[in-house]
């Protein structure tokens, strides 16, 4: 039995190998005719930037600085789509006919990508590992970890490229 898939989930980032993983991700969700769902996190998990953000700023401030970097999260993440469709599909691209929604989400990666594949539908989810350094493949493998405990779906876990 062939399992289809027509909804796939690709929590990114900005950091080095992002593209190499989104651009793996578009190639699936063309070749399959899959809608394509982006995710954007937040993390604010971590005790030492809680701390310090909740210190050094009012509610108001705060406020105004998520909504930034969210403004900003989701301008990058369309300018990026579009520039890789454009480079690697050509002009025929009709990046709206894939692209469901970019959703940027506060929390903890592990849970944020289990609820939003669950509430979107997601039949598979792609996970960019990030670039070689120590502390971020740590944390990779927690959230993967938790992913493939918590879904039943197929996860791809796509390595960035190796530097040369």
């Amino acid at each position: 039995m062939e399992q289809r898939v027509e909804k796939i989930l690709h929590p990114l980032g900005f950091e080095a190998g992002s593209d190499y993983c989104l651009r793996y991700t578009l190639g699936l969700a063309r070749k399959h005719q899959a809608k394509l769902v982006l995710l954007h996190i937040i993390n604010r998990s971590r005790p030492s930037v809680n701390l310090l953000f909740n210190l050094t700023l009012s509610a108001e401030e705060k406020e105004k600085f998520r909504n930034s970097q969210r403004d900003y999260a989701a301008r990058r993440i369309r300018f990026d789509v579009d520039r890789l469709c454009l480079h690697d599909f050509g002009l025929d691209a009709k990046i709206d006919e894939i692209l469901e929604a970019i959703i940027i989400e506060e929390g903890w990666p592990g849970d944020v990508i289990v609820a939003k594949a669950r509430e979107y539908g997601c039949d598979a989810i792609c996970i960019g590992t990030p670039d070689r350094c120590r502390g971020r493949r740590s944390a990779l493998r927690k959230t993967v970890t938790h992913v493939l405990r918590h879904v039943d779906m197929p996860v791809f876990v796509i390595p960035s490229p190796r530097q040369t």
